[in-house]
């Protein structure tokens, strides 16, 4: 599936990209998890934005780590997800490759952001 480049503000870097799903009400939108130098940033595939999906962002000063989210049985396993912890409490849902991994990029990521403020 087509992925394309997020689209991103002047100045601003990617610091990580995962390939994601993008859970939400059960239903799972396949595109890419992009963490910024200033926000996290799901971009979705070309397929989802043709049936109107549209990217979502939140600033990095409303993510508050990140954690591993017990999933359903899949095939022969359980799916572990990516949580990601917004300071409101809510938390997101990802599927990405190797979810355990992913959570302790992002939060060592999440920690040089807020030591560069």
């Amino acid at each position: 599936m087509f992925l394309p480049r997020p689209e991103l503000e002047p100045g601003e870097r990617v610091l990580r990209t995962w390939h994601a799903n993008r859970l939400r009400r059960g239903v799972a939108r396949g595109g890419t998890l992009n963490l910024t130098d200033r926000r996290l940033l799901f971009q979705p595939n070309t397929l989802e934005a043709l049936i109107g999906l549209r990217a979502e962002s939140w600033d990095c000063s409303q993510l508050g780590g990140a954690e591993l989210v017990e999933g359903r049985r899949c095939i022969a396993t359980w799916r572990r997800r990516l949580g990601v912890v917004l300071t409101d409490g809510e938390v997101l849902q990802f599927v990405v490759w190797e979810p355990e991994a992913a959570v302790d990029e992002f939060d060592a990521l999440l920690a040089v952001w807020a030591r560069s403020r």
